[in-house]
């Protein structure tokens, strides 16, 4: 029996060592929306490859963009993507919790947890907006380095 060794480059990114990644939005060069077939089956040849796995992953695309969320959770399932971050630039101080709507549904069809980041220039979304939209897909994260900054405890200060 003859055996023979291929080498297979590598496309994507490097191994990190860490097997699960959190990442933001454009971390492949583009947004996630605007990637091409290509570029999204080489990414995912190479968390496969790694043994890596995103599990957060950072959107910035404005709520209103119904078109690019669709494209968002279509390539966030094809790579095992298993929580998004929301960006909550476009709800109006709380006042427009319509535009979670769409994705609010697409998460449950996709079985995608959503995750929003209550602090910082979205202080409005408190306990009460998040009961609002608090579904079994949904969840609250902090980002404790920002908490370390303002000299805060989230769990105690925040939280509670």
């Amino acid at each position: 029996m003859v055996q023979v060794s291929v080498r297979v480059p590598r496309i994507g990114p490097a191994p990190c060592g860490i097997k699960n990644i959190e990442l933001k939005d454009g971390a492949f060069g583009k947004p996630l929306a605007e990637l091409s077939p290509s570029a999204l089956e080489n990414m995912r040849c190479a968390l496969i490859d790694h043994l890596e796995r995103i599990v957060l992953y950072t959107v910035n695309t404005p709520l209103a963009e119904g078109e690019a969320y669709k494209k968002i959770f279509r390539n966030a399932s094809f790579l095992g993507i298993t929580h998004l971050k929301l960006c909550l630039c476009t709800v109006d101080e709380g006042k427009n919790l319509a535009a979670l709507s769409e994705p609010l549904r697409m998460a449950e069809a996709y079985g995608i947890k959503l995750v929003f980041e209550p602090g910082g220039k979205y202080a409005f979304f408190d306990e009460a907006m998040y009961a609002s939209v608090r579904t079994p897909d949904t969840g609250i994260i902090f980002n404790p380095y920002r908490y370390v900054c303002e000299h805060k405890n989230p769990f105690l200060q925040v939280l509670y």
